[in-house]
């Protein structure tokens, strides 16, 4: 159990624990810290992630997400004018849905594109297309600061 418990702890705070140092930490009766979140990185009582991160970072836990310019409703509209059915797929009868997972940058551009589950080879180029296509989204702010956060719309494929 307490090896278990181990493994989890690391996995969560990202920290790499090889097998030797596994067996190691079985055999000595250690505690483990857990640090206290309702203080910031520099002791203070703010409650909430600090912005002290690197340029480069993401956060994927927030009160909000990136919003499409107008919402949803806008965005599915968006999509249907720019979408184009692949024509093999259109031949062979393809229908289902792609799931695609982007970073939303600080100023609203999209980057990093990619498949979380595909449908073809040709609905999976055309969905990334929509998306590195799509204007620019109004980023999600923590303490009214602008963050990258990693976020996933579905593209529809419907004959």
């Amino acid at each position: 159990m307490k090896i278990l418990c181990v493994i989890l702890f690391s996995l969560i705070s990202g920290v790499t624990i090889s097998f030797s140092q596994l067996k190691k930490k079985k055999t000595e009766e250690s505690k483990v810290q857990i640090p206290d979140l309702n203080k910031s990185a520099n002791g203070s009582d703010e409650v909430g992630p600090t912005l002290s991160h690197e340029k480069d970072s993401v956060i994927f836990i927030t009160d909000e997400t990136p919003v499409f310019p107008g919402g949803q409703i806008a965005m599915k509209d968006w999509i249907e004018k720019n979408h184009v059915y692949p024509q093999d797929a259109l031949e062979k009868g393809i229908e289902g849905r792609v799931y695609v997972s982007f970073i939303v940058d600080i100023d609203g551009s999209i980057s990093m594109v990619s498949i979380l589950r595909g449908l073809s080879p040709s609905c999976d180029k055309e969905a990334i297309r929509l998306v590195k296509t799509m204007p620019k989204w109004i980023p999600t702010k923590i303490n009214g600061k602008a963050i990258k956060m990693k976020h996933s719309v579905q593209i529809i494929f419907k004959l």
